[in-house]
């Protein structure tokens, strides 16, 4: 499953072929699908296992969310290195569009994985609206990022996000800057 991440974060999922998949895990194809029935069904484990591991889902489920702890994980996901890191980095700006033209099952685990997600940080914000637009701006803001060649604009993209997102959550940059 790793592998198959790797593979199907650098180039989409529908580039990736089974046997590309394969050969990266160092086994067959015909092993491959002993493992899953079709491309689709190990797409499915591939975004689960994605979303699972993923920062946000980590930054989510640590018991005590504050907006304080939001904030350093939001400078931690919105960080150069972060965007950088295409294979182990977030999985929504690399599988996106694949997961957009999945089956219902993926969707809906996606769905499911998105709803969490929100219920938590409109719990910490104390605003279902401030969620989503947190979740669309840190993600978007990768995604951009992630497409962009020169060093500079990738960090305006970055920080400047950031300091928006703060602004929101804190009321003001400078006190959120206090806390690194």
């Amino acid at each position: 499953m790793k592998s198959a991440a790797v593979v199907a974060k650098r180039s989409g999922l529908v580039a990736a072929s089974v046997d590309r998949i394969a050969t990266s895990a160092g086994i067959t194809g015909g092993a491959l699908y002993s493992h899953f029935p079709s491309k689709g069904e190990m797409f499915a484990s591939l975004v689960a296992q994605e979303i699972e591991s993923s920062m946000l889902t980590r930054l989510t489920r640590t018991g005590d969310l504050t907006k304080e702890r939001l904030l350093v994980g939001l400078k931690q996901y919105l960080s150069t290195d972060h965007a950088a890191n295409v294979e182990g980095g977030c999985p929504i700006p690399s599988l996106g569009a694949d997961i957009s033209r999945a089956d219902v099952n993926v969707k809906q685990n996606f769905e499911a994985w998105l709803i969490e997600l929100h219920h938590s940080w409109s719990e910490t914000l104390g605003s279902p609206a401030d969620a989503w637009a947190v979740i669309a701006q840190c993600t978007g803001a990768l995604l951009l990022t992630r497409m962009l060649a020169g060093d500079e604009t990738k960090q305006k993209v970055l920080g400047e996000n950031y300091k928006s997102l703060a602004s929101r959550l804190e009321g003001s940059f400078y006190k959120a800057e206090q806390l690194f």
